[in-house]
């Protein structure tokens, strides 16, 4: 990360005047004081800034949607999965270049690994999602300590994704592996950890059932993800498995 040797000091006329602007024109006022044209050209710089606001009818930029939030959703315009969709095509036309270029631990290709997973999740391509996750976390078990805190994020989210793609087996793993992991750079009371012990057991609970009769865990699976009754003629109820499982525990 690189720090400016000063921060410029903004008049009170300076800020009101700004009131009014869009959000590409802020960015343009902000960064050229701390871009020289002889760097970034003011034309090319108002460009750029253009290229940060996803424009559209209807759309919200994606600071009103809350930008820089870990939630990809909350990255882009809800409205349509245009956005989401390009973003996804970038990501695959990189690796396509990257791939016969860098290695697999580059730092460059892992973050589009990253980026790719998290937008085909929010678009709910959970098994696509779950392949570019597993590479992601492939790379940094390379690069990393084993007990590396990012490591243990990294993991985290690709057993999530597994987990919702339906691989329950390789999401129980990979969470199992995160928790003991933030468990050193977190510590147990941290809030992440917490969640992260939360789903450790919903996810054991949910690969017992897996075990024990794969039709009743696809019915509860396929019944959470379409937001219907959980249940299914001639066969006992999704709510009723998990009672008996754990009267079984």
């Amino acid at each position: 990360m690189f720090m400016p040797e000063s921060l410029p000091v903004l008049s009170p006329d300076t800020l009101r005047s700004w009131r009014g602007l869009s959000y590409p024109q802020l960015v343009t006022e902000v960064g050229s004081l701390f871009i020289p044209s002889e760097l970034i050209p003011r034309p090319d710089l108002e460009g750029r800034s253009s290229i940060l606001y996803v424009q559209g009818s209807g759309h919200k930029s994606w600071t009103e949607l809350g930008g820089g939030s870990s939630d990809p959703g909350r990255r882009f315009p809800l409205q349509s999965p245009q956005p989401q969709k390009e973003v996804v095509h970038l990501c695959r036309e990189s690796l396509e270049k990257m791939e016969p270029v860098l290695a697999d631990t580059h730092l460059y290709l892992l973050r589009i690994l990253s980026i790719a997973s998290e937008v085909l999740s929010f678009l709910q391509h959970f098994g696509e999602a779950a392949e570019f996750a597993r590479r992601m976390v492939e790379g940094y078990t390379k690069l990393y300590h084993h007990n590396n805190a990012q490591l243990g994020m990294a993991t985290m989210r690709a057993g999530v994704t597994h987990w919702h793609a339906g691989s329950i087996e390789e999401g129980h793993g990979m969470i199992c592996k995160a928790y003991a992991i933030l468990m050193i750079t977190h510590g147990p009371n941290h809030p992440i950890t917490k969640d992260l012990e939360a789903m450790r057991v919903q996810t054991e609970l949910e690969l017992r059932m897996f075990k024990q009769d794969q039709y009743a865990y696809h019915t509860l699976r396929e019944a959470a993800l379409k937001d219907k009754p959980m249940s299914m003629a001639g066969e006992p109820s999704a709510d009723e498995e998990i009672k008996a499982l754990s009267r079984k525990q």
